[in-house]
């Protein structure tokens, strides 16, 4: 997981204007912006226990949405 946040999160390959709407809309109510998308995932990497229940709940689901946008990048080099 670490390494996937460096290579992509940390490297500005997947940010947050990435996310859909929808998930945009949640992170704004979370308090989560593109300004400090890559500070709340790292410290959500670093230690997933430690995240209140809904920012945890909310980054599980950009990690979903990352793993499936890495996905249909990679099927595009095939």
């Amino acid at each position: 997981m670490k390494l996937l946040r460096q290579g992509v999160i940390d490297a500005g390959k997947f940010t947050y204007r990435h996310l859909p709407k929808p998930m945009q809309k949640q992170a704004d109510r979370l308090g989560v912006t593109a300004d400090n998308f890559k500070q709340g995932f790292r410290d959500w990497t670093k230690d997933p226990n430690k995240a209140p229940q809904k920012t945890k709940s909310f980054f599980k689901k950009v990690w979903q949405q990352m793993k499936n946008w890495w996905k249909k990048g990679k099927e595009g080099f095939k």
